[in-house]
């Protein structure tokens, strides 16, 4: 695979010039998210033990994806979604995905509104900083329950407390989610941190 200068060297310029934290996907500005959120896509590979249809949604830039990718190869991979508000990072996540040559589609929904997805497959989804940003995440979360058919897909979810409903944070309650899972089947098989991975229990 390419190293790391000549990722950067064939980034479009514009992420260069105007966005400079985009080239930093396998260097070091957030180094230590990638770290972690590459933990948790190492667990889902080897957990579900076969190729990964990945729903990814919002929090930014997919770091442990990317990371993923770049210590792994793209043998775990089947089919990369990317769901997340009309901002820099889908365009930044639509170049990279051209550039590894993968199976991609990209969603966006308007900020702080819920997406309402269709049709989406997964059988691995990764979710963090994201539900307290909506207006409606019980609409998000009832669709993965509902879209959530066996007991191998796996569902990595931020669901902790985010404090006062303040600024960008409109639904800072989503303990209230953990309850809808919890009441539909789910059950938590693994922690890390504040990103829990729910399974359906048999």
């Amino acid at each position: 695979m390419p190293d790391e200068e000549e990722y950067e060297e064939k980034m479009p310029f514009v992420f260069r010039l105007s966005a400079p934290f985009a080239t930093m996907k396998i260097k070091s500005l957030g180094f230590d998210r990638r770290k972690r959120e590459s933990k948790i896509y190492e667990y889902a590979i080897n957990e579900i033990n076969e190729p990964l249809d990945i729903l990814e949604i919002g929090g930014g830039l997919p770091h442990g994806f990317v990371y993923s990718v770049w210590k792994k190869g793209k043998s775990f991979l089947n089919n990369f979604t990317y769901l997340d508000a009309n901002l820099l990072h889908s365009e930044f996540v639509e170049w990279y995905c051209k550039e590894i040559q993968i199976s991609y589609e990209i969603k966006l929904f308007t900020a702080a509104k819920t997406p309402l997805l269709k049709d989406t497959k997964f059988n691995f989804v990764f979710a963090k900083d994201i539900f307290e940003h909506l207006d409606a995440p019980e609409i998000l979360i009832n669709y993965l329950i509902s879209n959530t058919n066996d007991n191998k897909t796996l569902l990595c979810l931020d669901l902790e407390h985010k404090g006062e409903k303040q600024g960008q944070h409109i639904s800072p309650n989503l303990p209230i989610l953990k309850i809808k899972l919890i009441e539909n089947n789910f059950e938590v098989i693994k922690e890390f941190n504040d990103i829990h991975i729910w399974r359906k229990k048999l």
